[in-house]
C-alpha cells in the first residue's frame, strides 16, 4: 500500500469519527443495551488507534536509535530521545510515550529475522491485530520478565499467550499481577530475589514545593505497605465506608501470626487495639471502638487531612518512646524565629470576642513562608523560648536565655 493510500485511509477514519461526534446528543436516545454496544465499539476503536500509534511509536524510535546519534531522526527534529518525539508529536504524557515506544519496538522485534525476546511473539502480534493494548502488552512483558537458565523461553511463550487471552476480560492492573503470579509459579526459587529487589527499591523522599508545601514521597515494599495500610485504614476506615469498629478478639486472631514488627505497630499489643494475649473482647473496648469511630465520622476533617495528622502524631509519639535510629533523642522539634516585636505582640491578651486582633508572626526553621501569631503562640506554649539579641549584621551579643511559658488553660 502506498503513502498516499495509507494516508487517505486514515483521512476517512478521521472524517468519520468527527461525523459520529456531531451527532453526539444522540447517545442520551439510547436503550441501556444500546450503549453497551457502543461502549464496546468505541474500545475496539481505541484498541485499533493505540496500536496503530505504537506501531509508529516503534518506527521512530527505531529511526532515533541512540548509536545514530545526531543522525538519528529524534535529534535531527530538535528532540533529545524517541520518548521525547513521541510524547511531543502526540501530546502524549512522558509515562505514555515511553510505554508506547516499548511495545512498539516490541511489535518489531516481533517480525525480525532473528527476535531479541522470541517468547514475546504472541504480545506483539495481539497488539498489531488490536486486541492488547499497549499498557496491557507492557505489563506481561514487565511481570514475565526475560528468560534464564531456570526460565525457558518455552515456558515464557506459554504463559505469553495465556495472559494475552486473559486480557481480553482484564484491565491492565489484574493483568500485571498475574503476570508476575505466573513468572512465580514458573521460578518459584527466584521468588525470594524479587522480593529482595521490592524491598531494596524501597525510599523515601520529602520535596519542597514553591508554594511553600512539602510533598512526602514514601515507596513502600510489601511489608512496609502492610503495616502502614494497616494503621491508614484504622485511622480512616470509617470515612471510607469500611469498618465502624473492630473487636479485640478478631484484632488479636488476625495479629496472631504477625511478626514483631507488626505488634509494635500497635496491632494486637500493648498500648494497640488488640488485647494482650489474645483475650476476648470486654464491653469497654467494644464501646471505646465505636466512640471512635463515630468521632472520625463526625470530624470536619477530609479523609486525607486526618491521614496526614494522624501519621504526624504516630511520627512524634514514635520518636519519643524510641528514637535510638534517629540521631538525638526524643521528639522531633520545631523550632519557630520570632522578632522581639512580634513576641511583645504575643505576649498581649487576645480579644474577649474570640477574633484575634494581634499581629506580627514567625517563621517555622526550615520553611520559607510565615506563620500567624496564634501558631506561633501554640508552638511557644508547648516548649520553651530563648531570647538572642543580635547586633545589626545579625551577630549574636548575649548568651541565649531560656524561657518556658505557662499555658493559662
Amino acid at each position: 500500500m502506498s503513502f498516499s493510500t495509507l494516508q487517505q485511509s486514515h483521512r476517512d477514519l478521521i472524517t468519520a469519527q468527527q461525523v459520529v461526534l456531531l451527532h453526539a446528543q444522540e447517545y442520551g436516545t439510547l436503550t441501556d443495551e444500546q450503549m453497551m454496544v457502543m461502549a464496546r465499539l468505541g474500545a475496539e476503536e481505541s484498541r485499533l488507534a493505540d496500536a496503530h500509534n505504537t506501531l509508529i511509536a516503534g518506527q521512530l524510535a527505531h529511526r532515533s536509535a541512540p548509536e545514530l546519534g545526531s543522525a538519528g531522526l529524534a535529534q535531527r527534529t530538535g528532540y533529545r530521545t524517541a520518548q521525547e518525539l513521541v510524547r511531543v508529536t502526540t501530546g502524549s504524557t512522558a509515562r505514555d510515550a515511553a510505554t508506547s515506544v516499548r511495545v512498539g519496538l516490541l511489535t518489531a522485534d516481533t517480525v525480525a529475522a532473528v527476535p531479541t525476546q522470541p517468547w514475546l511473539r504472541s504480545v506483539g502480534l495481539a497488539v498489531t491485530a488490536g486486541t492488547l493494548t499497549a499498557a496491557a502488552a507492557d505489563a506481561i512483558r514487565t511481570g514475565l520478565g526475560v528468560a534464564t537458565e531456570s526460565v525457558p523461553p518455552s515456558a515464557l511463550t506459554t504463559a505469553a499467550e495465556h495472559l494475552c487471552v486473559e486480557a481480553t476480560t482484564l484491565d491492565v492492573d489484574r493483568i500485571a499481577i498475574l503476570a508476575r503470579q505466573v513468572r512465580d509459579e514458573i521460578h518459584q526459587a527466584g521468588i525470594a530475589d524479587r522480593e529482595h529487589q521490592r524491598h531494596t527499591a524501597r525510599s523515601l523522599r520529602l520535596i519542597k514545593q514553591a508554594d511553600g508545601m512539602t510533598r512526602l514521597i514514601w515507596v513502600m515494599d510489601p511489608e512496609t505497605a502492610a503495616c502502614v495500610t494497616d494503621l491508614f485504614d484504622r485511622a480512616t476506615s470509617p470515612r471510607r465506608g469500611g469498618p465502624r469498629f473492630v473487636h479485640s478478639t478478631s484484632t488479636s486472631t488476625s495479629t496472631s501470626t504477625s511478626t514483631s514488627t507488626s505488634t509494635s505497630s500497635g496491632g494486637g499489643g500493648a498500648g494497640g487495639s488488640g488485647g494482650a494475649g489474645g483475650g476476648s473482647a470486654s464491653a469497654s473496648d467494644c464501646s471505646t471502638d465505636v466512640a471512635t469511630a463515630e468521632r472520625i465520622l463526625a470530624d470536619t476533617r477530609s479523609t486525607e487531612q486526618i491521614a496526614s495528622d494522624t501519621f504526624a502524631e504516630l511520627l512524634r509519639h514514635g520518636a519519643t518512646t524510641d528514637s535510638t535510629q534517629l540521631l538525638g533523642s526524643g521528639a522531633p522539634v520545631v523550632r519557630i524565629l520570632v522578632t522581639a516585636t512580634a513576641l511583645a505582640t504575643l505576649r498581649a491578651p487576645s480579644a474577649p470576642s474570640g477574633h484575634d486582633s494581634r499581629t506580627g508572626h514567625g517563621f517555622i526553621e526550615g520553611q520559607i513562608d510565615p506563620v500567624n501569631i496564634t501558631t506561633v503562640e501554640r508552638l511557644a506554649c508547648s516548649g520553651a523560648t530563648q531570647t538572642i539579641k543580635l547586633n545589626r549584621d545579625g551577630t549574636p551579643l548575649l548568651t541565649p536565655t531560656e524561657n518556658r511559658t505557662i499555658n493559662a488553660d
